[in-house]
């Protein structure tokens, strides 16, 4: 483990000009495999791959990773998210802007590339990729409160049921931003939702 004093030493040096929060800096200093070397290493591999010193600060907990995790994660998710399959580095572009993902493990962006892609859902858009960040069984238990409280579901007859599936499957392919939210901000705005959902029924 690294203590603080070494820490804030080594924050102060490699992000002179900019802040880093005292979340990461708590969550780097209680990483059992944070080291003042990881720390660097980490750093050094982010830098020279793109990242700007903004971008690692907003995302300093990765600092706290060990640097094969951070390599492989990398590795991974950019032959996993690339656009252009002539091209494996095509996927960089989504982790420059969203670092954050380097810090999920490739299973979870691997099923979550499978949900999203069977929903229709773009998660290359920069706005969308939050969605990688979330376990899919998540994602699915916000859809089956949608399905129940939204379009009820419960009460449709069994010829309608299919219907009400595809209607939520539209709305969560024109909307997926919606999956970003939690089950109990979707039920303070049950009222609105509801109204947005009419034209999917």
């Amino acid at each position: 483990m690294i203590v603080r004093e070494s820490l804030d030493k080594i924050v102060e040096e490699l992000f002179s000009d900019v802040k880093v929060n005292d979340f990461s800096i708590n969550w780097i200093l209680n990483s059992p495999r944070a080291s003042e070397n990881s720390v660097r290493e980490v750093y050094t591999f982010l830098r020279n791959r793109g990242l700007s010193d903004d971008k690692i600060a907003s995302q300093a907990q990765l600092l706290g990773m060990n640097p094969e995790t951070i390599e492989r994660n990398y590795q991974n998710h950019i032959g996993l998210l690339r656009e252009n399959y002539q091209d494996r580095a095509s996927g960089r572009g989504l982790i420059l802007n969203q670092p954050q993902l380097l810090g999920i493990s490739p299973e979870t962006i691997n099923a979550n590339v499978q949900f999203l892609s069977y929903l229709g859902i773009d998660y290359n858009n920069y706005t969308n990729a939050l969605l990688l960040g979330t376990e899919p069984q998540t994602k699915r238990r916000k859809m089956a409160w949608m399905l129940r409280e939204l379009f009820n579901y419960g009460n449709l007859p069994q010829e309608q049921k299919r219907e009400a599936i595809n209607g939520l499957y539209r709305f969560v392919r024109d909307n997926p931003r919606v999956l970003i939210r939690s089950i109990n901000s979707m039920g303070k705005s049950r009222k609105k939702l509801r109204e947005r959902i009419l034209q999917y029924k």
